[in-house]
Order: C-alpha cells, then structure tokens, then sequence
C-alpha cells in the first residue's frame, strides 16, 4: 500500500470512501461534490483500486488536509469499500462512486437523520440519474422506507446504488465487511445484512447523483445477473417458507429482470444488445406478480427495444441523445418554476 495526503488533526465524525479503479475522468467532480458539503467534520479517503492511468495522480493534487489517497494491488470494489472500513475514523461512514456526485446537503441531513434516530444504523437519500455529461437521464426509485425495511429491501433495490447510504462504523463489527467473493450486487447483498439486523431511515430528498456510463459490456450484465440471483436466493432463506415469502420472490425478480432490461437500453446500441434486452423483458413480464400496475413500464421498455431492433446504431444513439437532451432541459425547468 501507499499513502499520500494529509491527515486531519482531529477525529473526524464522518468518513467518506471513494473507490476508484481507473476513474481519472470523473475522479475530480466526485471529490470537488465532496469537498462542496455544508457539513465539514469528515475525512476523504481515496481508495485507489490498482489503477493504470492518473486517477490517484489526480486525488493527490487536489489540497485539502482532509483527503488521504491510499492506493493498492487490485482487488475490486467490495475490497476497496473494505479497505475503506478498516482505515476509517470515523464513527459514520458515506461511500461515493467514483463516478457519481452529491448534492452539497448529503452529509449535513444524513447525519441529522442518524442523531435523530439513533437506533437506526444507515441512513439513504434518493437518487437521480445523470448521463457522461451530467445531464438528467431518470428519477430513480425515491422510495421512503423506514425502520424494518428487509422484505422489501429484498423485493426491490429503492436504495438504487451504493452512493446513497450513510452507516455507522459500529454496525460493521456485528455484520462483517463487503463479500469479496462478489463481483457485482455486493452493495446489495450488505444493506441486506444490515437490514436483516437493524432499523433503517431515509432523507427523502435527491442528494444522489448516479452516473449511467457506455463502458457497459454483454458480460458486465450476465455477471451482475449471476451475483444478483444468488444474493436475492440467500436473502430468501433468512424469511420462513410462507406465501409471503414466494410472492417477495417473484417481485424481486421480475425487478431484476427489469433493472437489467433498462441497463442494455441506456448502455447499449446494437442488435445484439436490444436481443439481450428483449430476453430479459420476456422475463420480466414472464415473472412479475402486478404486471398491471407494470403495464406503462413494460410497454416503454418494449418501444425502446423495438427502436434499437429496426435502426441502425447511430441512428438509435442518436434518438437515445435527443430523449436525454428533452429530459434534461424538461428537469430543469421544473427545477427554476
């Protein structure tokens, strides 16, 4: 391991983990939407996962005698988010994508939100989708939940992404670190833990912004299905046989089927990728237990599917730009109104 960066004088309350494997182009913007909060008890730490090009270069200019960038062999984000765990500080602990950002408020409200509620252990706010570009894509789940939140943890992830939460560092001795033997979900698969354990609480506002990128590739989605089921079947035997319990399933499912449908329309942009994604759809309405209160979403997703079948890629990018482009300027002025 090798360090660089200076370290705050005092402990910190917060800590804020940024893995980042080869993420010299969005690296900045996620530590400056860091180093923006209104809230200014915390240390930074940068994680740097192995990476090839200047990521960690980038984290050691910027100055700031809250930022630590430690860098080590790859191993991937849950060992990353673990090496984060073990070295912080700080008694609550915010992880950030590496590609993502926060509104300046995050970390004031999440923290008022665990001391106003101390016998909850995390704290998640809503998400928004951004592009490459910043430009709004989608509204993610904005779901408050609170309290015993497993069952419907496992039917649906409304966390949306592992940018959202805020954890104290305590809960993390009772339930282990990040499954490293997981490639994809890991996130998942631990606010699940904790959810089987300890009551949750929510900031019902969007102080998430999570980047959608196209480095997505045919074999990141088949992966992601592969941990995701497993998690989901594991999360499954912790409930008692029971109606119930099936009917979570069959919803949890279908939400996956969906979620991965939804991933190869906004990544992807040829045949092969709209197939895939056709194959996933047939699965979702296939498996989903309320395909009426579906209906909208199913036909939404089949016209994009149909879009990226009958033109040629440029053509569907194209068309996919010009949605974002309409949603983007539509987001924002309902924001100024």
């Amino acid at each position: 391991m090798t360090k660089s960066g200076i370290q705050a004088s005092s402990r910190p309350l917060v800590t804020v983990v940024i893995p980042a494997f080869n993420e010299a182009e969005t690296i900045h913007a996620a530590i400056n939407s860091v180093l923006q909060q209104s809230f200014t008890d915390f240390e930074l730490l940068i994680i740097d996962d192995g990476s090839s090009d200047a990521t960690a270069d980038i984290a050691a200019k910027i100055l700031d005698p809250r930022i630590q960038v430690l860098s080590f062999e790859n191993k991937g984000l849950a060992a990353s988010r673990n090496r984060g765990i073990r070295h912080a500080a700080g008694e609550l602990i915010a992880f950030l994508d590496a590609d993502d950002l926060w509104t300046p408020d995050k970390l004031c409200r999440q923290v008022e939100a665990l001391q106003s509620h101390p016998e909850a252990v995390l704290v998640y706010s809503w998400t928004d989708c951004i592009d490459e570009d910043d430009r709004f894509l989608r509204h993610g789940s904005h779901v408050q939940a609170e309290g015993q939140v497993y069952k419907l943890r496992l039917s649906r992830n409304f966390m949306d992404n592992g940018s959202s939460p805020m954890i104290r560092k305590s809960a993390f001795d009772e339930s282990g670190l990040f499954d490293e033997s997981y490639r994809a979900g890991e996130d998942w698969d631990m606010w699940l833990r904790l959810a089987n354990q300890y009551p949750f609480t929510c900031v019902a506002s969007v102080q998430v912004l999570y980047r959608i990128r196209n480095k997505s590739m045919m074999s990141d989605v088949d992966r992601q299905l592969e941990c995701v089921t497993a998690i989901l079947h594991k999360g499954l035997e912790r409930l008692p046989h029971s109606p119930e319990r099936e009917r979570i399933k069959n919803t949890a499912t279908a939400n996956i089927y969906k979620y991965l449908s939804v991933r190869l329309i906004e990544t992807g942009n040829t045949r092969q990728h709209a197939f895939k994604a056709a194959q996933y759809w047939w699965l979702f309405l296939t498996t989903t237990p309320d395909l009426f209160h579906q209906f909208s979403k199913a036909l939404i997703i089949a016209g994009a599917i149909f879009s990226m079948v009958v033109l040629p890629p440029v053509q569907f990018t194209r068309l996919r730009e010009t949605v974002v482009a309409f949603n983007h300027k539509r987001a924002h002025v309902k924001d100024r109104s």
